[in-house]
């Protein structure tokens, strides 16, 4: 099930599994938790965030890979657009609107 090199850490796991599951991790004090967070948590850490240069959202602070998207060309080229033959006139234009919000 698992690799072979695995063996002696899974071993030392389940030899350590009913003391574990009786006992609680001490508890993290603030400073400390402040600590991980700015390690590790993506909001916490600025080189991963930037400001947007383009659109209505302009200096807003997003992912990169967020920014890398808007601020990206397009697929398509202009002339592939003709704007003066539309398929479909609507009022209202709903993209999206999946399960995610």
């Amino acid at each position: 099930m698992y690799p072979k090199e695995m063996e002696k850490s899974v071993r030392k796991v389940e030899e350590s599994r009913e003391e574990r599951l009786h006992k609680l991790p001490e508890p993290m004090s603030a400073e400390e938790r402040e600590e991980v967070l700015k390690k590790y948590h993506p909001d916490y850490k600025k080189e991963v965030k930037r400001k947007l240069k383009v659109g209505v959202s302009a200096g807003m602070v997003v992912p990169n890979e967020v920014a890398d998207i808007i601020e990206s060309n397009p697929i398509i080229s202009e002339k592939d657009v003709d704007l003066s033959n539309i398929d479909y006139d609507v009022d209202v234009l709903i993209i999206g609107g999946g399960g995610a919000g």
